[in-house]
């Protein structure tokens, strides 16, 4: 009896640490994966956001619209330096990857309208430099959520990595589990990203590389 009283005990105490340290409930993981499967529809998803980063006053604001079919992908990008705009566009269409730069000139640099194009290759997963990352609960050790009126507010603290922000903050629309808002801090540089619009069904002619959208630019092809 006393056997089987220590071995009850042990039990019982392996499973009290395995609950002080699993400090990100269940709920909370399956929102995070209900809002990822959103956004993995096959018919295809339109994303509009607007990305505002910086450090205080001294910030900027970037306007992306994001189109993603199975393997295909487009990123289209712009934003403002010295009062002139600037556009970028990253591109997949299942068999080729290509970016576009438009020229950026300033008192000490200028750089010409410039088209890459390279073969699609196995893992060469496309970015407009930034992402929505769905697997924060796998990369912190900590969350607590909010129920706000509209959305789910979801901080997540104690990164794994220390190259990680210690806190980031995601926020979820209660009624349809649509990604609305995420933002972070690091070494005193805020990104906040807002979602706008969120459309299903993608045409694929979307995907296709139309040359004749950059007149002058230099072609470079790896």
């Amino acid at each position: 009896m006393r056997k089987w009283t220590h071995l009850f005990l042990a039990a019982v105490l392996a499973l009290a640490a395995t609950t002080a340290h699993a400090q990100i409930s269940q709920e909370i993981v399956n929102i995070m994966k209900k809002s990822q499967a959103v956004l993995d529809n096959p018919s295809g998803v339109e994303m509009v956001m607007s990305i505002r980063s910086g450090m205080g006053p001294l910030s900027m604001t970037t306007n992306m619209t994001t189109y993603s079919k199975g393997d295909k992908s487009l990123i289209l990008m712009s934003m403002k330096i010295l009062g002139r705009e600037v556009k970028t566009e990253v591109g997949c269409d299942g068999t080729q990857v290509w970016k576009y730069k438009s020229r950026i000139k300033t008192k000490d640099v200028d750089h010409r309208d410039t088209l890459f194009i390279s073969p699609e290759k196995k893992g060469n997963k496309i970015s407009g430099g930034n992402e929505i990352d769905f697997n924060l609960h796998e990369e912190y050790r900590k969350a607590t959520m909010k129920e706000k009126t509209d959305y789910y507010e979801i901080t997540f603290t104690e990164p794994k990595d220390k190259e990680m922000p210690k806190k980031s903050i995601m926020r979820i629309r209660k009624n349809n589990y649509h990604f609305y808002e995420m933002e972070s801090k690091q070494s005193g540089v805020s990104v906040r990203m807002t979602a706008s619009k969120i459309k299903f069904g993608v045409s694929d002619n979307i995907f296709k590389l139309d040359m004749k959208k950059f007149p002058g630019a230099t072609v470079i092809r790896k």
